[in-house]
């Protein structure tokens, strides 16, 4: 349990992304409303709160559900990894399916929810529970038609909860409970979360926002999260006061380029955009500076949105590249896939996913400019931002790769203003000959030629000459 504010104790949720934005976890020994449609995640995030307060805090922890049995919860969650059964005989974890009835709750006509405080006190006491979550909660008012039993019966259950300082998530199938019950949200609980999905394209990306929570201050926005093998991750957040810096120089791997740059190389944790048209070798640019980091047993990740894997690998063995061997090292991770696939948060979200699960040094997008597929202008230019945030955070070194559209001399300024260092590869007419060209547009934080330069490839790798040399 967490206290990060005077008045208000906080129950952390383990599940990531989320304690940063509720500014701890959850209000302790208080009700916390999670709402959404069907799919969106409200079984999958309460269940997380129950076990990842068995599995990281040692609070045991009670699981209501008013659908689904005890043998399918055990069926489902078990995909993420939880060994529920495991914490059950531990007597860490209780799992109750309550069937109500109607003949259960009215008693002379009258409605009575004793006997379901009574299977859930039991349930408590048998582990101990410091956790509890009732899933979908508002299932044991559904037959209720006067307002004011309902809210009466309703009140009962918070303060007799409250009483017993549970910690407790309630799920409401959808965003606001309608007809007799308007804005129960403003009484019921002191923490409100919608999850919800949005359509882009035909693609989903799952959003979660906090409504409101009582006395605490909390992230306001809407923020995409992402359901995996591991469960629910939220996108952390980050800012340019996060940034880390270093004065260790990488080299470019580029024969020749270091010495038209002042401290012959660029720093580590910097982010470099790679711009040119089709075809004049930004792939295999970004490649040179990735393997000079990978002679150095540094770790990579390098996202490609446009080759398959093996294509990639193909080409840049022609330029005496090895890949497979940096794999096998476990040095070098490849991850190709079609922007198209998913949201353009989503694919943030497993971007992060990424970089934590294999912590790299360096982490290359090729080419970002596929990413206007699925957003605007304006959409890609505010990931890029976070992802550079991100990134800086953890002193990663970054590159971009640009495709350049010769109708649009403006599309890579909006980028450009981002990163730290700009290249950018073109081509020049040699008596008929077209041949690739490289030119420093800017580096901060050191000097460099602003000339450009002749960009040849060869079986070695990678050279620039003067072009009066040619």
């Amino acid at each position: 349990m967490t206290n990060t504010e005077p008045f208000i104790k906080k129950v952390p949720t383990g599940i990531k992304g989320l304690d940063e934005i509720t500014d701890g976890g959850f209000p302790y020994g208080r009700p916390t409303l999670i709402s959404g449609y069907a799919g969106t995640g409200k079984t999958v995030m309460a269940m997380q709160f129950i076990l990842n307060g068995i599995k990281q805090y040692d609070e045991p922890g009670v699981y209501i559900s008013l659908e689904e049995t005890e043998d399918d919860l055990r069926e489902n969650i078990s995909s993420f990894g939880y060994d529920l059964q495991k914490m059950e005989k531990s007597n860490k974890l209780y799992l109750e399916n309550i069937k109500l009835s109607y003949s259960t709750l009215y008693h002379s006509g009258e409605f009575d929810l004793s006997p379901v405080f009574i299977r859930i006190e039991e349930a408590i006491n048998k582990v101990g529970a410091k956790r509890l979550a009732i899933d979908t909660f508002e299932l044991i008012f559904n037959d209720i038609q006067d307002e004011n039993i309902f809210r009466q019966e309703l009140l009962r259950l918070i303060g007799w909860l409250k009483n017993r300082e549970m910690t407790t998530v309630f799920t409401s199938e959808s965003p606001k409970i309608p007809s007799v019950r308007p804005n129960i949200e403003e009484f019921i609980t002191d923490c409100v979360i919608n999850l919800k999905q949005n359509m882009l394209d035909n693609v989903y990306t799952r959003r979660l926002h906090i409504v409101k929570y009582r006395g605490s201050r909390h992230g306001t926005n809407e923020y995409p999260f992402l359901i995996n093998n591991n469960g629910i991750s939220i996108l952390p957040i980050t800012s340019v006061e996060s940034h880390q810096i270093s004065s260790e120089i990488v080299s470019t791997g580029i024969q020749g380029l270091n010495d038209k740059i002042g401290k012959k190389g660029l720093y580590v944790g910097s982010s470099t955009l790679i711009s040119g048209i089709s075809g004049v070798g930004k792939t295999s640019f970004t490649f040179s500076l990735c393997m000079e980091m990978l002679k150095q047993k540094k770790r990579c990740i390098f996202f490609t949105f446009e080759e398959s894997i093996p294509q990639l690998k193909r080409n840049m063995n022609s330029l005496g590249l090895d890949l497979d061997q940096y794999e096998k090292e476990g040095l070098l991770r490849i991850i190709s896939t079609r922007p198209t696939l998913l949201g353009l948060e989503a694919h943030l979200v497993l971007i992060y996913h990424h970089i934590d699960e294999y912590n790299p040094d360096i982490v290359v997008f090729d080419p970002i400019s596929d990413l206007i597929q699925i957003g605007s202008k304006i959409e890609v230019r505010g990931l890029l931002l976070r992802i550079i945030d991100y990134l800086k955070s953890k002193l990663v070194t970054i590159v971009f790769t640009t495709l350049l559209n010769p109708n649009d001399s403006g599309q890579e300024m909006r980028i450009s203003s981002m990163v730290d260092n700009w290249i950018m590869l073109s081509t020049t007419d040699d008596n008929g000959i077209l041949k690739q060209t490289v030119r420093i547009i800017k580096i901060r934080g050191m000097d460099h030629s602003r000339q450009e330069y002749i960009l040849e490839f060869t079986h070695e790798g990678l050279l620039i000459k003067d072009i009066d040399e040619n």
